[in-house]
């Protein structure tokens, strides 16, 4: 985004006119006039922002520096932000809080806990853009704006490698299926060092479910035993 040459950052300035892109570091020492006269946009992880307890965390602690940012709002306004005891805190969380920013969270499906709720809610946007590909459906369902297909993104060349999709009845005919693909890859890739010297070792990545109390699920320890006694997997494979 720092790019002017790149086409987010075109994009930003055609619509925008003056942009300030500002890392944490920089943030806590914003100056209030680079705020007013134009807009900023602050990159980071929530993580930066997302604790429990807000000691030590320096986007939450009173900085001189950024006093300057309170003066000539409301009484009104400056009731909804953090205090200590009576004493507002003059910290970066509520210089933002002030402002009702947009917050974009993307992988946003990984932002779905109540701490990351309570996160978001100290900064007091005016809305927040979700980016994901798996948005949630059930607890705290998500307000789907606009969605695009995988097809979409391939016209667009935004895929990098071919995606081939295919669904089957259980886990362990889906299993199977993987295995004697990887086991092609395999006699591809031999036919390829032959021939160039050049080895290219083909793996296959399995996402195994956490273990539950309540229902039994595809665990880690599951899907080893299955390999080995149903596949003849080599336990040191």
């Amino acid at each position: 985004l720092r790019n002017r040459n790149h086409p987010y950052r075109q994009a930003l300035d055609a619509e925008l006119g003056v942009v300030n892109v500002l890392d944490i570091a920089e943030a806590l020492q914003v100056q209030r006039s680079t705020l007013d006269s134009g807009t900023t946009i602050v990159v980071c992880t929530l993580q930066a922002f997302r604790v429990d307890n807000k000691e030590g965390r320096k986007v939450y602690e009173n900085n001189g520096s950024l006093m300057s940012h309170f003066d000539g709002f409301s009484s009104e306004a400056l009731s909804e932000l953090e205090r200590v005891g009576d004493k507002l805190v003059y910290s970066l969380a509520n210089v933002i809080h002030l402002r009702r920013p947009l917050v974009a969270v993307d992988e946003a499906h990984n932002a779905r806990t109540e701490l990351s709720f309570d996160t978001l809610k100290r900064l007091g946007p005016s809305a927040i853009v979700e980016l994901t590909a798996t948005p949630a459906t059930q607890k705290n369902p998500s307000n789907v704006l606009y969605s695009v297909s995988a097809a979409q993104l391939q016209a667009e060349d935004m895929i990098k490698m071919p995606i081939l999709l295919e669904t089957v009845p259980t886990w362990r005919d889906l299993l199977s299926n993987a295995i004697a693909k990887r086991d092609e890859l395999e006699r591809l890739a031999s036919a390829e060092a032959e021939e160039t010297g050049e080895y290219i070792r083909p793996i296959m990545l399995l996402q195994a479910d956490k273990e539950y109390q309540d229902r039994q699920t595809i665990t880690v320890d599951v899907l080893e035993r299955t390999l080995i006694d149903d596949f003849k997997i080599p336990p040191e494979w």
